[in-house]
């Protein structure tokens, strides 16, 4: 049996290492066959997942970045591969952007929904409002993804300092994560914290707050950073206004996050509502994701997503991301501590 258990190993790895090599190569049918072999001898989705990530970081000659990612998706949620995989769609035609939404919204007016983050509480107190299961559904295990609203330091339990009431509620976002009502949707390993005046205990516009504001993300970034598992990614969801407001232009967390930007150029008049159908709406977001959005970095940390519609405004929530939410969002880290894209 251990015999066994050591060439599947072998197998699996030496599959998945030709897959990704053939797919560099441009043999999607080759790739195909590999991934299945790997499949067959035990390979999880995440172990393929990983490998292709490499894979596309990698390049190749046969094929491209993007359609290493289009071919990583496929894998990920069990789409077989052919040469339709890297046939043109809508969604990607001018380049690899990924298209979703948030809260109580789902896709609308052929927008695709690659992915969707749903509410799992705030504080320390879970909740099943604002999550969309058809949203979730739609986007499938691996795109869907949790936000916690973080409640600031103003109204923290006595005795319990500013770092720690971070610490305290990305605990419980942690522990939502797998035993919510809703768990059973999700997959993606980035928790959002969604900051904002709404979930309370905000005050800002004074460097005598900034310390307290600070602490209470850094203890929750820590947290969520450290948990080993699953292994999480942290995530921040904020207006560039906000940022400012709360913690001044000038912090930088010792842990980078996944940025995901909000209040920048949303429901603006560059922008044609996604909602009723509007044919422009995906090459308005991308045309300013690369003039000017798309170089937004606060704290240290670059844009990831974008929530470039509100609901406030109409339709609903609607976002995009620059990173494929099939392998999970990553924080890219900036030398620049602060950079405004609007």
């Amino acid at each position: 049996m251990l015999l066994r258990q050591r060439t599947s190993a072998n197998i699996r790895r030496d599959a998945i290492r030709m897959a990704v090599q053939k797919a560099n190569a441009g043999c999607l049918a080759c790739a195909q066959s590999y991934f299945k072999l790997a499949k067959q001898h035990g390979s999880s989705e995440e172990e393929i997942a990983q490998a292709i990530e490499k894979g596309a970081r990698a390049g190749g000659k046969g094929i491209s970045r993007r359609d290493m990612l289009k071919l990583a998706a496929g894998v990920v949620v069990g789409v077989a591969l052919g040469a339709d995989v890297l046939a043109p769609r809508r969604a990607e035609a001018a380049s690899a952007y990924y298209w979703g939404t948030d809260s109580n919204s789902a896709t609308c007016c052929n927008l695709p929904q690659n992915f969707y983050i749903g509410r799992f509480g705030y504080g320390t107190t879970g909740s099943t409002l604002f999550f969309n299961t058809s949203a979730a559904q739609a986007a499938g295990k691996s795109g869907t993804y949790i936000y916690w609203g973080l409640v600031g330091p103003a109204i923290r339990p006595k005795k319990t300092t500013p770092y720690n009431w971070g610490v305290k509620q990305a605990d419980t976002a942690i522990k939502q994560w797998s035993s919510n009502a809703n768990a059973q949707y999700v997959g993606g390993t980035t928790i959002f914290a969604d900051i904002e005046t709404g979930f309370g205990g905000w005050k800002g516009g004074n460097s005598r707050f900034y310390n307290n504001n600070q602490q209470v993300v850094q203890g929750y970034l820590d947290t969520i950073a450290g948990n080993s598992s699953p292994a999480f990614h942290p995530g921040i969801y904020i207006t560039l206004n906000d940022w400012g407001y709360f913690f001044g232009t000038a912090f930088r967390p010792t842990q980078t996050f996944v940025l995901w930007i909000a209040g920048c150029f949303t429901c603006g008049s560059q922008i044609c509502a996604p909602c009723p159908a509007c044919s422009s709406t995906e090459s308005d977001v991308e045309n300013l994701l690369q003039t000017s959005v798309g170089n937004t970095i606060l704290g240290g940390s670059q844009m990831v997503l974008w929530q470039y519609w509100i609901s406030n405004c109409s339709c609903g929530d609607f976002n995009v991301a620059v990173q494929n939410p099939a392998l999970g969002f990553t924080p890219v880290s900036s030398s620049t501590t602060y950079n405004s894209g609007c």
